[in-house]
């Protein structure tokens, strides 16, 4: 039997330009402050003022933005 996982890169779009954030993303939560992300392994990022922007399921690519004005 073969496993296949669909773990997501997060890239931040900012000023026209694209910052990774954390690879092998297998969980993420999003609320009103922002986001969660959970690597594969167990680590974990909370950031804040971001919402989702684009999601590329074909390239594994989650895009977030600033929520905040003027960013």
């Amino acid at each position: 039997m073969v496993m296949r996982m669909c773990e997501s890169k997060v890239v931040l779009r900012r000023d026209g330009a694209e910052e990774e954030l954390m690879d092998d993303v297998a969980y993420m939560k999003v609320s009103e402050g922002g986001v969660e992300l959970v690597r594969i392994d167990g680590v974990r990022r909370t950031l804040s003022n971001v919402v989702i922007d684009e999601i590329d399921f074909i390239n594994h690519k989650v895009f977030l933005r600033s929520s905040s004005p003027g960013d």
